[in-house]
């Protein structure tokens, strides 16, 4: 097996370490072992069919974890809810498709009302210029929040949660742009945020990193972009990684494992964080004439920028789960 064909393999033992504990230590070696023999086989058609079948299994992973899932349940609800109380870390039985819809909406919603009105500004009836405005996505935030409320917050509702922070960002932003009274609100956001997901993650840690994705990556990226915004390809781009964070929160609902969570919101931030790194260092306000081809090491900072915001936001998270490990540890057996 050559090198190409080795990280193929690696990759796809990446892939498998999504999947539970139980279900890995009983068929993971043999799925390892059937993908290294469809590799070697499509090897000898060429790199086109190679290729193909590592996208056959990317593309097949959220529906084999969901399907994982459902035949190898973690846990009864009830034995969900106490060992959360003790482990914010502990597996939950996977979300139904409803909830999982709910819950990925608003991402790809987000990036359509931000960049969708500069893709329509040619229409002339200003009803489809309005319903393709953010406007329009912020009413339907506190709509479906007034919804979550009256139903006990749901899993699906942290989303909308947490774009509802970053709605409260975006009128910082617009009301002090700039002075020490500006810094001041911005500090008092940053405690709303730690306070909000520590509420969450109290009674579903998975929920808190679900309200954490609309401040990062996507308002990260949002800000990234900002001043690249106008043209086709940056509104295309954006508006695709909105679809592929959906996607994956679809996903994350649905299996319901804070692992699984973990390695979809890493591959996503890698396979997005790439094109938009090389976006905001070539797509600038330069004249076509100056810019230059960014360098490799841009784009990977770029993306080590992005894990490191998205560490910085999830920390209280991770900090909740540390402290109920550690109490969990001292306690007496």
């Amino acid at each position: 097996m050559n090198i190409g064909l080795r990280l193929l393999a690696t990759l796809y033992a990446v892939l498998l370490r999504a999947y539970q504990s139980t279900f890995r230590s009983q068929f993971g070696d043999e799925m390892q072992q059937v993908f290294n023999e469809a590799l070697e086989e499509a090897a000898r058609q060429g790199w086109r069919h190679t290729l193909l079948v590592f996208w056959r299994e990317v593309h097949d992973l959220p529906a084999n974890l969901a399907r994982e899932s459902r035949d190898w349940p973690v846990s009864t609800e009830g034995e969900y809810f106490q060992d959360s109380f003790n482990s914010p870390l502990a597996d939950q039985l996977p979300g139904s498709w409803r909830s999982a819809l709910l819950a990925g909406a608003p991402h790809l919603l987000y990036a359509l009302g931000l960049f969708l009105p500069a893709m329509t500004a040619e229409f002339a009836n200003p009803l489809v210029y309005w319903l393709a405005d953010s406007r329009a996505f912020w009413l339907l935030v506190f709509a479906a929040l007034l919804l979550a409320w009256k139903r006990h917050w749901p899993r699906w509702s942290h989303s909308w949660l947490g774009y509802a922070l970053v709605f409260i960002l975006h009128q910082v932003n617009a009301l002090f742009p700039a002075g020490p009274l500006a810094l001041l609100i911005l500090v008092a956001w940053l405690a709303l945020i730690v306070i909000t997901l520590l509420w969450l993650a109290r009674r579903d840690w998975l929920g808190g990193l679900l309200a954490a994705l609309p401040i990062t990556p996507m308002w990260v990226w949002w800000v990234s972009l900002e001043g690249a915004r106008g043209g086709a390809a940056e509104n295309i781009l954006y508006i695709s990684i909105g679809l592929l964070v959906a996607l994956a929160v679809i996903a994350i609902v649905r299996v319901g494992r804070w692992q699984t969570a973990v390695w979809l919101i890493l591959a996503v931030i890698l396979a997005a964080g790439l094109p938009l790194s090389y976006n905001a260092s070539f797509f600038n306000n330069q004249p076509v004439s100056y810019r230059q081809e960014p360098e490799g090491w841009n784009l990977v900072l770029g993306v080590v920028g992005n894990y490191a915001a998205m560490l910085v936001f999830t920390a209280p998270l991770w900090l909740l789960a540390l402290w109920r490990q550690v109490r969990q540890w001292k306690a007496p057996i």
